[in-house]
């Protein structure tokens, strides 16, 4: 069941993801937007935040989603578009 659901928030989210494995983002770190941004905008999303690093220029977010499926999810750090997402298993 948890897989079918994280199956589902993925397809959601599918289509503003860019599933390459090439790096988010080469702009300069100043123009990044915040962490706690990134954060509050994973929140919105449905996402609850354990953890947050950077990562090939991304903002790699260690979340649950509403069932607790595990996901580590990458933001562009400027835009805060969904790179690629992971299910942890």
């Amino acid at each position: 069941m948890k897989h079918a659901f994280a199956a589902g928030v993925l397809l959601a989210i599918a289509p503003h993801a860019a599933f390459a494995e090439d790096i988010c983002v080469t702009a300069a770190s100043d123009t990044w937007q915040t962490e706690d941004a990134v954060k509050v905008h994973a929140a919105d999303l449905g996402f609850e935040v354990s953890n947050l690093k950077t990562e090939d220029g991304c903002y790699e977010v260690y979340a649950t989603d509403t069932v607790g499926t595990r996901l580590e999810v990458f933001f562009h750090p400027v835009t805060f578009k969904i790179h690629k997402i992971k299910v942890d298993s």
